[in-house]
Parts: structure tokens; C-alpha cells; sequence
């Protein structure tokens, strides 16, 4: 350029290794969940390999006649021996879930490589516009 006008100049653009600052936003917020993800790890694990196994919930019938959800090995053990199904007492249960199992075989043994597909196209491709 004759005049200096137009082209490359010294000093424009981005710093060499800046970033944008939503990338920076996203990376701070990236590392906010996985510390929240890292704290709780141990509990989302049980409750992924639960929900693959399948979840069963006991409910006991309290004083007011309200069903409650219960924990307790030996209250379980009291209501169905001594209780009567449905009127006293109600159990959940929901099926196992493939994809909860699928998803904890991924991340733990690696997800399964899948064969590479093969493509053999023979023949002329032809594309009409407008007849």
C-alpha cells in the first residue's frame, strides 16, 4: 500500500493467548459445577446406580392417616408382618433403567467402540432444479 492504508498494522487485533470474556464467564461457571458435582459425587453415583438397578419406596400410613415414606429396616420388617397391604402400607418400586446402566458403563469401563461404517455408492448423481 502506497499510503499506509488498509492491510495488516502493528498492534490491531487480540493479544496472542486472550480470550474472549464469555469465554472466560463460561469456564469460571464450567468450574462452579464441577466443584458441585465433585462435592456430591459419591451420592449422584448411588442414586445413578439405584436408578439402574431400580428404586423400591416403603410408605407406612401415620397417626393422621397420611402416607410417609420409610427408611427403617425394622419398621419395614413390623408393617408387613403385622400390617395389611395397601390399607397400612404401600411399596413403590420403579423398573431399572438401561440408560442409567448405560451411562454408568460408559464413563466407568468406556463407551464401546462402534465399527466404523463403510459407505459404497456406485452410480451418477444428478440433481434436477425446476422441470
Amino acid at each position: 500500500m502506497a499510503k499506509g492504508h488498509g492491510g495488516a498494522r502493528k498492534g490491531a487485533g487480540r493479544m496472542l493467548g486472550g480470550e474472549n470474556a464469555d469465554t472466560i464467564r463460561k469456564r469460571a461457571i464450567r468450574q462452579r459445577i464441577l466443584d458441585m458435582f465433585e462435592d456430591r459425587l459419591q451420592d449422584l453415583v448411588n442414586a445413578q446406580v439405584a436408578n439402574a438397578v431400580g428404586l423400591s419406596h416403603f410408605f407406612l400410613r401415620d397417626d393422621n392417616g397420611q402416607f410417609v415414606r420409610v427408611t427403617d429396616p425394622k419398621a419395614i420388617e413390623i408393617a408387613l408382618n403385622t400390617g395389611e397391604k395397601d390399607k397400612n402400607y404401600w411399596v413403590h418400586i420403579k423398573d431399572p433403567s438401561t440408560q442409567a446402566f448405560t451411562a454408568l458403563a460408559d464413563r466407568a469401563i468406556d463407551k464401546p467402540v462402534e465399527p466404523p461404517q463403510e459407505l459404497d455408492v456406485h452410480g451418477d448423481l444428478v440433481i434436477r432444479w425446476g422441470e
